[in-house]
């Protein structure tokens, strides 16, 4: 019945250490020995062979261990009509070691493309796959004389049945036997191809032809690779997973991960050590491939070699190389600043210049206080140089912003040290931030040349920050231009106990304040730190509240100070010098506030806190979070909410960097073709500023939307992760409580009364607490919410109320360091007044703080002449290429035509008619949800909407009201089954706004009809017209 002969060696490695049914060995599996193993294995037409066609003796001596004997497998051929495919596996009885000295298990026909297998199937598996996903085999199926049941991949195909792809042949065939669709590719990194240019470029990545031929129908793929436990191993597979599991996705492909728990290698040998139970509950718990990089955190390992490894509560001193890269790893308050202090000592006495480099003010001040050189640049020193940079002195050492760096000149740094602390933030908002948006390509520039000049010149580059990743130490070599290994030290200290840590695992922050609440009335010392200035649960919020609740119980409101930017930079409020004299006037306060600003490097070293809080709701990363909390050196406790997940997704929200940069560029490739659509666009080269920068934002990126996708678990194994002790609060537990002592009450004799009454009253004493504590949290809430809405009407109307200022007076406000309430009001209201073109009340404002501007744009764009639209967006294009001396960074263009079109080719406008009733069975919707589902992939990267996820039950009215969102619109029922546009939004005043944009709009094109900005057809560039004042159109602020 088999054609094949399998030895009883192979036969027992492949039925009983694997678990393959024995059909499926002996159909796909075969032993071969002596010359016949060459046979199989060397068959390329590329070896070097003798003139009768022999592989020459060289090629035979390298290959000799196979003549020992082994088996061979090979399956089936998607590309030509599943005949057998001459390409395979060969695992050999004896095998060959490699260059390193390991084993080489698997050897596959050298100087070949690695191909797929899809193995041979007898009709009893393929009756097993049937039956796993509830489907009948089809008639008469015909049975090989070998046993081969034909046709099972090409129903596999047309049937769209999930498949599992894994790593080895025997994994493939274990899962077969077990009833699973699954496909083998011979390496983790084997199922696509990379195509590099002449010179090593990577270019591109695509699916290899034979995975490329499944990935046709919006199949679902599980990748289920082996279970790994050394960190490289595990980069290597999260990394692999990563980028296949992205392939698919450009195919509309949803991707499963299926990762195994341990400690069974591959999923064969799990299978045969648990149980095919045990692998259906793995299957089960598969996860969503943006979820699987969220929980496995892309993008944070430091797998480069340390040269010194330490295990010091303090660092102190460091025997740092003279020159080079150098990489700091350790943990929070290790004193990787006061390190710091000899270094720049020594540089100090050979006159040698030291650059610190910063994100944020505040922070660069206190470690320039404390490391001993100048913070900032003195404006005088500029006034008199012809330069366009800062001249400075040979030796001259200083600590500056990276917003600022563009005023250096990188010349002027040549052999210096250069100081990069906290450097994973900092190169985050040298990436990222909005304060660099205007001059983000010129500060590269300079940041880029700094780094090569100094690493080729002699000197040293110190990188240092608690979480040091592969990341930064990559960008940095990168910017380099030049191979250097880092000088790496990682100091493996971790508290013993660290800190108590409450946790609580709410919806809301409500339980915590109501702690802090009782905290403040018996007297303790509370720093309380959160991610936001303003908002429902922000410092200024909470601090309202808790005065208002303290004043009501007749308590005395302690001593507070709220730290935030715009307090740190108000002229006369206390908290302005704060930073410089932290220890010292720290213990003026009995409360401190303070968000993000406070920035990480900061340390309050006096014991002076009881309790330290932390309320994040995910606006900063938690990385960021758990540095937020660890200000306070002090050993105290430390009390914890955050959002079980974050806020301000970045681009599409997607946790794999090479998505999201795909995701840019192809927006821009097709923005551009819009606006001159007789040119096709590329816009690799040469408009965007060297990839390397956009390949890190991306990495960055991919991290922060990975901690706020699951940000509450981040935090959580985080702080384990740190060290800290983590105490659980929860409503769980309260009904865990309930029901143990439920189970209690029926566990007792009925004859016990005594113990049953005890055990009611406990019950009930549980029942009543709990309740109780939900009615406080509830009346927090609520306060809450009434604070956060008179703040915000409070501020809504300051602004309004301001005076009125023009352009000369608002640029004058720009330039100060410091700025009145009054004077952030001017300039709040100045923009809205530009924005909107009518008068500045209080509903605007708030209108405003909602992104209704963005909305009104949407609306006004896709209902107006396009001409407006075009030359707006090719005003943003002019802007980022001038102020980027002709190169742009993609993240930071904001255009609007691709976004609209893409409405209009959703027919948005026909849905517009004030009067027009909708009902589900509408046929234009019927037809819109068509559209969407067939284009949901096109859909999410333009418009940002992701109905991928809801394809089984989103409704045609849910669909429409997800794209009237986009215009500030909503639906309205009228009656079971009839909607409308709301008037009450429709009719807002925005054809008020409209006219007075459309009137800019008429009169801007009227008078810039000698203005072109067109795209060059070769060099895919600008050419940019002569240009006699910078156009404004509806809405847009410079």
């Amino acid at each position: 019945m088999h054609p094949y002969y399998l030895h009883p060696q192979h036969l027992e490695e492949l039925v009983r250490g694997s678990g393959i049914d024995l059909d499926l060995a002996r159909l796909n599996f075969m032993s071969l020995q002596g010359r016949t193993s060459y046979e199989y294995l060397l068959i390329s037409e590329h070896l070097p062979r003798t003139n009768t066609g022999m592989v020459k003796s060289g090629w035979l001596q390298r290959y000799a261990h196979i003549a020992e004997g082994g088996w061979w497998c090979s399956g089936l051929d998607p590309l030509n009509h599943w005949k057998v495919m001459e390409w395979g596996c060969f695992k050999p009885n004896q095998p060959r070691l490699n260059e390193n000295g390991k084993l080489i298990k698997y050897e596959h026909p050298p100087s070949t493309p690695t191909r797929l297998f899809c193995l041979r199937v007898s009709l009893r598996i393929w009756q097993q796959v049937a039956q796993r996903y509830n489907l009948s085999v089809p008639d008469h199926v015909n049975i090989d004389r070998n046993g081969e049941a034909e046709g099972f991949w090409q129903w596999v195909m047309e049937r769209n049945i999930p498949i599992i792809i894994c790593e080895g042949v025997k994994k493939a065939a274990a899962l077969l036997t077990q009833g699973y669709a699954a496909l083998a590719i011979p390496g983790i990194t084997s199922g696509y191809r990379v195509i590099k240019d002449n010179f090593g470029k990577v270019l591109t990545r695509q699916l290899i032809p034979d995975l490329a031929a499944f990935a046709i129908t919006q199949r679902i793929f599980y990748i289920c690779f082996d279970f790994e436990t050394q960190p490289k191993q595990t980069t290597a597979v999260n990394n692999a997973i990563s980028q296949l599991g992205f392939l698919f996705q450009e195919k509309n492909c949803p991707i499963q991960v299926i990762e195994l728990p341990g400690m069974e290698k591959g999923v064969d040998d799990f299978i045969v050590a648990k149980g095919a139970s045990a692998f259906e509950t793995v299957y089960r718990q598969s996860v969503d491939l943006e979820v699987y990089l969220a929980q496995v955190k892309p993008y944070t390992e430091l797998t480069t070699p340390a040269t010194l490894t330490l295990n010091r509560r303090y660092l102190g001193e460091i025997p740092f190389p003279t020159s080079g890269l150098v990489g700091v790893k350790s943990a929070k308050g290790t004193g990787k600043t006061t390190t710091l202090q000899t270094v720049v000592n020594q540089a100090k006495s050979r006159n040698q210049p030291v650059l610190l480099i910063t994100h944020r003010i505040q922070l660069g001040r206190f470690l320039c206080e404390k490391i001993g050189i100048h913070w900032g640049i003195k404006e005088d020193t500029r006034k008199f140089s012809p330069s366009p940079f800062l001249p400075l002195s040979p030796s001259s050492s200083l600590g500056l912003c990276i917003d600022s760096l563009w005023k250096l000149n990188s010349e002027d740094w040549r052999g210096a040290i250069i100081i990069l602390d906290e450097v994973e933030q900092s190169l985050w908002h040298l990436l990222n931030s909005d304060t660099c948006k205007d001059k983000r390509v010129k500060i590269l520039k300079v940041f880029q040349q700094i780094i090569s000049t100094v690493l080729s010149t002699g000197g040293l580059v110190i990188a240092q920050d608690a979480d040091l990743s592969d990341v930064a130490l990559e960008y940095l070599q990168g910017l380099a231009g030049l191979q250097i290994t880092p000088w790496v030290v990682v100091n493996q200290w971790k508290p013993q106990r660290g800190w108590d840590v409450t946790f609580y695992d709410s919806p809301n922050p409500t339980p915590l304040i109501h702690q802090l609440e009782l905290d403040l009335i018996t007297g303790h010392k509370c720093y309380v730190t959160t991610d936001s200035r303003t908002g429902r649960y922000s410092c200024e919020t909470i601090e309202r509240y808790l005065k208002e609740r303290l004043e009501r119980l007749q308590q005395q409101f302690p001593k507070t100070l709220v730290i935030s930017s715009q307090t740190t930079n108000t002229p006369g409020h206390e908290a302005v010098d704060f930073v410089a004299d932290l220890n010292q006037k720290v213990t003026d306060y009995s409360t401190v506030f303070v968000t993000p600003s406070l920035g990480t490097g900061i340390s309050i070293d006096v014991p002076h806190f009881d309790r330290v809080y932390g309320i994040f709701q995910g606006v900063i990363p938690d990385s960021e979070a758990r540095q937020a909390l660890a200000r306070v050196r002090d050993d105290v406790p430390r009390i914890v909410w955050c959002a079980k997940r974050g806020l301000g997704f970045i681009g599409s929200g997607s946790t794999n960097y090479r998505s999201l940069s795909y995701w840019y560029q192809e927006n821009q490739k097709e923005n551009l073709a819009l606006l001159s659509p007789l040119y096709k666009v590329d816009v690799d080269l040469p408009l965007v500023y060297d990839p390397i920068h956009l390949r890190t934002w991306a990495k960055l990126s991919a991290r922060v939307n990975a901690s706020i996708t699951l940000y509450r678990q981040s935090m959580k194994d985080g702080l384990i992760a740190d060290g800290h002790q983590i105490h659980i609060r929860s409503n769980d537990v309260q009904k865990n409580i309930i029901r143990d002592l439920r189970l209690a009450f029926l566990a007792t004799d009925p004859n016990d009364l005594g113990n049953r009454k005890r055990l009611i009253l406990e019950i009930f004493k549980v029942q009543k607490d709990w309740s109780q504590s939900r009615k406080k949290a509830k009346e927090i809430d609520t306060k809450i919410r009434e604070i956060k809405r008179q703040n915000q009407l409070a501020v809504a109307t300051a602004v309004a109320n301001s005076k009125d200022i023009d352009y000369v007076e608002y640029e004058q406000l720009l330039t100060k360091h410091s700025l009145t309430d009054e004077e952030r009001n001017q300039i709040k209201k100045y923009i809205l007044r530009q924005r909107y073109g009518i008068e500045v009340t209080p509903l605007l404002k708030l209108w405003d703080d909602k992104g209704y501007y963005s909305q009104l744009l949407t609306h006004y764009y896709l209902t107006h002449e396009s001409e407006f639209l075009r030359r707006r967006d090719k005003q943003e294009w002019y802007q980022q290429l001038s102020s980027g001396e002709g190169k742009v960074f993609l993240p930071d263009l904001k255009t609007n035509t691709l976004k609209v079109e893409a409405l209009r080719a959703l027919g948005a406008l026909q849905f517009l008619e004030p009067e027009r009733e909708f009902t589900e069975n509408d046929a234009d919707l019927l037809l819109l949800k068509n559209i969407t589902f067939q284009c949901s992939k096109h859909i999410k990267r333009v418009l940002g909407i992701n109905l991928s996820q809801e394809k089984e039950y989103i409704s045609p009215i849910k669909i429409l009201n997800r794209l009237l969102n986009l215009l500030g619109l909503k639906l309205k029922r009228f009656n079971n089954e009839v909607y409308r546009i709301d008037h009450e939004r429709l009719y807002d005043g925005r054809q008020k706004i409209f006219t007075i944009w459309n009137q800019r709009d008429e009169l801007m094109l009227r008078n810039l009809k000698s203005i072109e900005f067109d795209i060059a057809d070769n060099s895919s560039a600008m050419k940019l017209g002569e240009i006699q004042q910078k156009p404004s159109y509806a809405g847009y602020t410079q």
